[in-house]
C-alpha cells in the first residue's frame, strides 16, 4: 500500500468479487461489499454490463481463468475457516487481506473469532 491506496492487486481482486456478485446468477462466492470497497472509476465500471460482457468475451480470455481463480480460492478459504470454527478455532489472521470483506460480511464468525487483519 502507497499513501494511503489500494494495490491495483487488491482493486482488481475486489473488482472480480464485485462483478461476479453484480452480474452472475449462479454465485459461487458472495461478497456484496466488495464494489464499495474498490475505487470509485473502477467500480463504476464494474457495475456496466460492457465489463460484464468483456469478461465473457474472447477477446481477453485470461480474465475468466482468474476470475474462477480468486472466486473458488475465497470460497474455500471460507468454507475452511468455518470448518476450523466448528473444530474449536478461536482466531483468524489475515496477511496481504487486501481487499477482503469477510469480517465484514460474517458477523456470526465474529463472535466466534479473534479477527485480525
Amino acid at each position: 500500500m502507497k499513501n494511503n491506496k489500494s494495490s491495483k492487486t487488491a482493486d482488481l481482486t475486489a473488482a472480480i468479487r464485485a462483478r461476479h456478485y453484480t452480474h452472475d446468477s449462479n454465485l459461487i462466492f458472495e461478497d456484496p461489499l466488495a464494489s464499495k470497497l474498490i475505487n470509485k472509476p473502477l467500480s463504476f465500471f464494474v457495475k456496466r454490463k460492457v465489463f460484464n460482457w468483456l469478461v465473457h468475451s474472447s477477446f481477453v480470455p485470461d480474465i475468466k481463468g482468474s476470475e474462477s481463480l480468486v472466486l473458488y480460492r475465497a470460497d474455500y478459504i471460507e468454507r475452511q475457516l468455518e470448518n476450523a470454527i466448528q473444530a474449536g478455532c478461536t482466531q483468524y489472521i489475515i496477511i496481504a487481506a487486501g481487499m477482503d470483506s469477510y469480517a465484514y460480511r460474517c458477523q456470526s464468525a465474529n463472535n466466534a473469532l479473534n479477527v485480525e487483519a
